[in-house]
């Protein structure tokens, strides 16, 4: 929804700007995993999913968002 619009520009400035923030700074749980929704830095950090996964779950992710807005 527009919550999850809002935190991932916020993080696209953040990033192109280098400042970091965590989700206690805002107020917000842990990021969960897009494929298999265990934590993200975990995942991340172990490299659980290889990427043509986790772009595929993006993918549809997109795709999903989409078909709802047209």
């Amino acid at each position: 929804g527009s919550v999850t619009c809002w935190i991932l520009m916020l993080s696209r400035y953040a990033m192109r700007n280098c400042i970091k923030f965590l989700a206690p700074d805002l107020a917000l749980p842990p990021r969960a995993c897009l494929v298999c929704g265990g934590d993200a830095k975990a995942c991340a950090r172990s490299r659980r999913h290889g990427l043509p996964e986790v772009q595929q779950v993006v993918e549809t992710i997109v795709k999903e968002s989409a078909s709802q807005t047209a």
